[in-house]
């Protein structure tokens, strides 16, 4: 009895520890139809943790800052998508420049670069001559 408890425990931690496709994304809330609300799902262990005790304050930077430089960040995260399928740059990130997404999300996609580069020790800002 004891055997099978733990072939089932093992087969249910396989299955729950099997990679999702999209670490980050962004969705609309409701009907993109009907909607311009934006929410943006990390599906990356710790980083929810790792921003309440990282981040500063959302007005700390404004709004445009964000939008700045998660441009940059998205631009090198794709990029890096593109020429490797390493972690954490597995998935694409459709961020569209033209729409506004509003500071919330903004805000927490500007953390979420932060959070990865110090969790792989990686710079996400590449000069380019």
């Amino acid at each position: 009895m004891l055997r099978y408890l733990f072939i089932l425990a093992s087969v249910f931690v396989i299955i729950s520890c099997g990679s999702n496709s999209d670490i980050v994304r962004i969705d609309n809330e409701a009907n993109p139809a009907d909607s311009t609300e934006y929410m943006l799902i990390v599906d990356e262990i710790n980083f929810d943790s790792w921003m309440i005790t990282n981040s500063k304050r959302i007005w700390y930077y404004s709004h445009e800052y964000y939008q700045a430089w998660n441009k940059i960040y998205v631009s090198e995260f794709n990029s890096r998508v593109l020429r490797s399928a390493h972690r954490p740059f597995t998935e694409l990130i459709n961020y569209d420049y033209s729409i506004d997404y509003g500071i919330e999300l903004d805000y927490k996609l500007y953390w979420y670069f932060m959070f990865i580069q110090e969790k792989y020790d990686v710079s996400l800002f590449a000069a380019r001559y």
